[in-house]
């Protein structure tokens, strides 16, 4: 399928909306339907998919077409980090496919059929768990964190929210796949906190965890350490690649995969590219999600922050 069908199909079936495109009043028919159409109740396209769009990350690509719910949650994830202000938001589409990219790593996604039992440990506002459970009906997905979300009141049959420390959790239930995104720094006693999450594995299990990066030295700064408490109530300004593998290896989980994540390119080609894009974006999507799946490659372990602000894990449960 051309990447442009979309829009032409969009355009086809608004002739109002082609005129004004045709004669400069207008971008593109996706910006019509992002400003106009969606509140007057047009479709844009029945191509129009940004799930499946994503299902080469996730390696997914023999499951079944996406339901047309979970296609609406993932398309509403997707346009709401990339439309009004892409550069701000552009590290929570990066969270999305590093977590994907974590689940081909564990080949649970060739098991789509199955009941997989997922646990979140500190959700946020809950989108990265909503787009999953979109992607994979079949699957029982748990979210917590201290507080609900807002989109805690729209979960899905397959999502349920919990307001959930995990410090405090002692419920007994083991999942096939725990991950937790940038929640660990924010714990002070993060060794315990570690423990317990991974407790919550299954033996043969799988846990993800995305965290910031700082190397020893980068620990050991006062000014830095100063700076991520003062913005962001991190206790650590980061983990290195060696900290996490210890806090694997002392918790009966063995490390599969370790690699960063929010390096500084290709995010600046990225930021480039959708600047001089006016805001459509609809076309340019399977390049705009190739290029950011190029952050989440495994193999790369930074030296320093200089090279990428983040790094991630995928490891076993023995």
């Amino acid at each position: 399928m051309s990447i442009h069908a979309p829009e032409k199909e969009y355009l086809t079936n608004n002739p109002d909306v082609h005129a004004a495109v045709a004669d400069g009043r207008l971008i593109s028919g996706f910006a019509h339907f992002l400003r106009h159409g969606a509140l007057e109740g047009r479709a844009y396209s029945h191509c129009w998919d940004f799930g499946n769009a994503l299902d080469n990350v996730f390696g997914v690509s023999s499951v079944t077409p996406l339901p047309r719910e979970g296609a609406k949650i993932i398309s509403d994830f997707v346009t709401d980090c990339l439309i009004p202000s892409a550069e701000s938001k552009i590290l929570e589409l990066l969270r999305l496919l590093g977590l994907a990219d974590a689940l081909k790593g564990s080949e649970l996604p060739s098991r789509h059929e199955e009941n997989i039992a997922i646990l979140s440990v500190g959700c946020g506002a809950g989108k990265h768990e909503a787009a999953l459970a979109g992607r994979f009906p079949n699957w029982s997905i748990v979210a917590t964190d201290l507080e609900m979300p807002s989109i805690g009141t729209m979960a899905s049959s397959n999502l349920e929210f919990r307001v959930s420390n995990i410090l405090d959790w002692d419920e007994s239930r083991d999942f096939d796949f725990v991950y937790s995104i940038e929640c660990l720094e924010h714990i002070k006693d993060h060794a315990l906190a570690f423990k317990h999450i991974a407790n919550k594995v299954r033996p043969g299990g799988w846990l993800y965890l995305s965290v910031p990066f700082a190397n020893r030295d980068e620990q050991m700064d006062e000014q830095l350490c100063k700076s991520e408490w003062e913005n962001h109530q991190h206790y650590l300004p980061g983990f290195s690649d060696a900290d996490l593998i210890t806090l694997c290896r002392a918790n009966g989980m063995e490390p599969v995969k370790i690699t960063a994540i929010f390096n500084h390119e290709p995010r600046g080609t990225l930021t480039q590219l959708l600047g001089s894009m006016q805001r459509d974006y609809s076309s340019a999507l399977p390049h705009i999600i190739a290029l950011l799946a190029l952050d989440v490659q495994w193999g790369h372990i930074p030296k320093n922050r200089n090279q990428s602000v983040g790094i991630r894990i995928l490891a076993k449960k023995c």
